[in-house]
């Protein structure tokens, strides 16, 4: 059935079916809604992004420096290097992970 076609069928419906079947109609709407509401079909997704403002400070690449080597360098003992290096990516909008001499990086000043 067309959607043309159905939403006649469901207006002819109402009109003949009275206060009755408009309450029933607006029942399992309301249903529905709270079906969806319920399963997270009607909720927005949660944002990934930090609940707090980051502080960054900037830093100038160096000759020889490469983007694991800084990573390396400030990760916390025991840190994951690699989250570090996407982190910069991220932070700097990088296309690559390549860096070059005199570039501007911002690092979170943690």
């Amino acid at each position: 059935m067309k959607r043309g076609a159905f939403l006649s069928h469901v207006a002819v419906w109402l009109r003949e079916s009275g206060e009755a079947g408009r309450s029933k109609l607006l029942a399992v709407v309301l249903s529905v809604v709270v079906v969806c509401l319920g399963l997270g079909w009607l909720t927005p997704s949660n944002a990934d992004s930090a609940t707090e403002p980051m502080r960054v400070v900037s830093y100038t690449v160096q000759p020889g420096d490469t983007l694991w080597a800084y990573a390396a360098s400030i990760t916390p003992e025991g840190g994951d290097v690699s989250r570090t290096v996407r982190e910069l990516i991220d932070l700097n909008e990088l296309d690559s992970a390549s860096l070059i001499p005199g570039q501007r990086i911002i690092v979170p000043a943690e």
